[in-house]
């Protein structure tokens, strides 16, 4: 507040997710990562899809980065298929036999992906936060 004790009215809104649970696969082949998230749904009434994040190149020896990525989303078992507009940017991951750590900015806002490997892949919690004005 103000030293009036008025609220101020410029403050952002945040808003912030958590999606539990949430598996994924990661590949890693040519010195470039891919991770596909799966059934993902970013807002009520929003149809789940599965997000491919490809061709992150390696920066080190298990981290891998790109300034730019476009991602490839398949909704209800349909092809994958370019999406400009989730265009993802300062996309970084670490990916380990036993971990994974995604994170990256988007038009919707910041993800933060950390996971634990099973069997099938990885599982783990997603940390979805979006600024409004």
């Amino acid at each position: 507040t103000y030293p009036d004790g008025e609220a101020p009215t410029d403050v952002p809104v945040v808003d912030a997710q958590v999606y539990e649970n949430t598996t994924s696969t990661a590949t890693v082949e040519e010195n470039k990562a891919t991770v596909t998230l799966n059934n993902i749904s970013f807002a009520q009434g929003m149809p789940a899809m599965n997000i491919r994040i490809a061709d992150i190149p390696q920066a080190d020896d298990n981290s891998y980065y790109s300034p730019v990525v476009i991602p490839t989303v398949s909704m209800r078992g349909s092809e994958y298929t370019p999406m400009e507009r989730y265009t993802m940017t300062d996309v970084a991951c670490n990916i380990t036999d036993e971990s994974l750590q995604l994170t990256l900015k988007f038009p919707m806002g910041y993800l933060r992906y950390t996971a634990t490997a099973t069997a099938e892949g990885y599982t783990g919690t997603i940390s979805f936060t979006n600024i409004t004005e």
